[in-house]
């Protein structure tokens, strides 16, 4: 199955594959009602329910979503699901951190029984064959997300550019603009190029 789902050329951030996948997952899952939940103290929005929704969207995604999916994208849209998984752990961990009481225990137990369901879809081989890869780098879980968006974004531009007759001019400046960001002042990341004097 080829690129049924191939997004236009279109170089503004929205517009491309991974800004597309993002936006519409996230989306799916509400995962801004856990990040209110973290960030803004809203911890009364999260409860089972959410969870739940959780897990039947990604089995949606990873049973028939993904059979739409180019089969070029695949591994790449198996690093996202993975990486959606443990950023909504991870959250999910810091959220029970913050709370004492009977609401710890209810999301230990969100928590449990989301990674034996999770962990249950992750093995099972198909049409898709998404193995569940646990991080075990949190810190760096947000960076390497970013990067692999990068490249997923440059390589289906490039794609473009050599087959619509699409100038370079936007790809350099697309690819200029991201190695600016990763490499500014507030990224985590050096420029192995810049040599202090």
């Amino acid at each position: 199955m080829d690129n049924l789902e191939e997004p236009e050329c279109e170089f503004t951030e929205e517009k491309l594959p991974s800004s597309i996948f993002d936006a519409e997952f996230s989306k799916a899952i509400n995962i801004s009602l856990l990040e209110d939940a973290y960030f803004e103290n809203k911890i009364s929005n999260i409860d089972a329910t959410w969870f739940k929704n959780f897990g039947t969207v990604l089995v949606d995604y990873y049973n028939e979503k993904s059979k739409k999916w180019a089969t070029d994208i695949r591994h790449k849209r198996c690093r996202d699901l993975n990486y959606y998984v443990d950023y909504v752990t991870d959250l999910t961990i810091q959220i029970a951190k913050k709370i004492k009481g009977k609401r710890v225990d209810n999301l230990q137990d969100d928590i449990d029984s989301m990674k034996k369901n999770l962990n249950s879809l992750f093995t099972t081989h198909g049409e898709f064959n998404c193995l569940r890869d646990e991080s075990t780098y949190k810190t760096q879980m947000h960076t390497k997300k970013h990067l692999d968006d990068f490249c997923e974004n440059r390589d289906h531009l490039i794609k473009c550019v050599k087959n619509k007759n699409v100038t370079c001019d936007n790809l350099n400046k697309f690819i200029s603009d991201k190695y600016k960001n990763f490499f500014n002042e507030k990224s985590c990341i050096m420029d192995p190029d810049t040599k202090e004097k």
